[in-house]
């Protein structure tokens, strides 16, 4: 039997680590609501027009698969994500982003420069270490833009419709693309900085891009059609000067090789339909390919293919494929790509995946 006096110690022994225990945990949880470490996700719903910046927070999950973002005044990046060198591991997710500029606007419609989408991308990403993934971007100038982002991965995107660069790193880091649809690309892959910019260098980073489906797809007005080679017409026969002129650019926009970042190309698929100018068909030379394996281009456009491909170094790493078989080959890929991502771009799928219709209009 405890006396009183035992009682009374043992109580307010007791209230007193009552006490301590509330404060702790009060004190707990004012740390991990001030701890950005411990935010890990910020759910995105609505209907954005306006740029939309989050503040970076190391680890953090940007889920934005209800997201809608509308670009009809915006330079730059629709989405822009800025960090330090702290706030790595950023991962966003999911997304719409989309203009409505007409289909048979130009190249220099879209790049804009005296206007309010200046030089504008989907996602422009500037942390290391972060990921954009499942993001569905249709009709926009540049798609994903890699502006300081170091080790950079883009996985399961969608893009069609692309003005200019599908993957604009022109910084040159090392990063990674990753099992993407890009269903009609300008440019697919962009190493090439502004004339302005001497200081970024490529020496010694890698891209690699594994399982990804590149098509080329001939855009009215590009750029500087009055004065390039290679511009068709709506039959895709060479243009003449009577209706809309078409033209794309290349699979791999590089810079000078000493200054551009290697290659790792596997299990990936080419598609190209119309011959415009040979070069832009080319791939990277093979003192920039570290390993090319399992990769399919198909060539819908007349005679053999007319790019340089590395088959000194890699003399298996391509197939060509043409004709009704490469059409019927690049629907079923396209097909499967979609089967496999039923969450990216929902609602917004294609009657007819991996149909090739031009001009394209909407």
């Amino acid at each position: 039997m405890y006396s009183t006096k035992q009682f009374r110690v043992h109580f307010y022994q007791w209230l007193m680590i009552g006490v301590i225990l509330i404060i702790g945990c009060q004190w707990l949880s004012n740390g991990l609501e001030n701890n950005p470490e411990a935010a890990r996700t910020e759910t995105i719903v609505g209907h954005f027009e306006d740029k939309y910046s989050p503040l970076p927070i190391p680890g953090n999950t940007f889920d934005a698969r209800e997201a809608v973002f509308l670009n009809n005044r915006v330079k730059w990046g629709m989405i822009n994500i800025e960090g330090s060198a702290a706030d790595t591991g950023m991962y966003w997710l999911g997304g719409y982003v989309y203009t409505k500029k007409p289909w048979n606007a130009s190249w220099a419609d879209h790049k804009d420069l005296d206007g309010p989408t200046r030089n504008s991308a989907a996602i422009s990403i500037a942390a290391p270490n972060m990921t954009v993934a499942g993001l569905y971007f249709f009709n926009v100038h540049d798609g994903v833009r890699t502006s300081n982002a170091y080790n950079w991965a883009v996985e399961h995107c969608w893009g069609e419709y692309v003005r200019d660069d599908c993957i604009e790193n022109d910084h040159l880091h090392s990063g990674r693309i990753y099992d993407c649809l890009f269903d009609g690309c300008y440019t697919g892959i962009s190493t090439r900085p502004s004339k302005s910019d001497n200081k970024s260098n490529g020496a010694g980073e890698i891209i690699e891009i594994d399982q990804v489906l590149i098509r080329l797809e001939a855009m009215p007005y590009p750029y500087k059609w009055q004065d390039k080679k290679g511009v068709i017409n709506a039959a895709g026969e060479p243009y003449t000067g009577s209706g809309i002129p078409y033209g794309h650019g290349s699979f791999f926009k590089m810079t000078d090789p000493d200054r551009n970042p290697h290659y790792v190309i596997e299990n990936c698929v080419f598609l190209a339909v119309h011959l415009t100018s040979p070069p832009k068909f080319n791939f990277p030379p093979e003192e920039l390919i570290d390993r090319c394996e399992n990769n399919t281009i198909i060539w819908l456009g007349p005679g053999r293919y007319p790019g340089k491909l590395p088959v000194q170094k890699f003399p298996d790493g391509f197939r060509i494929v043409t004709g009704q078989e490469g059409r019927d080959l690049w629907q079923a890929k396209v097909t499967d790509w979609h089967n496999r991502h039923p969450d990216v771009g929902a609602n917004r799928k294609p009657a007819s995946p991996g149909s090739l219709v031009f001009p394209k209009t909407f």
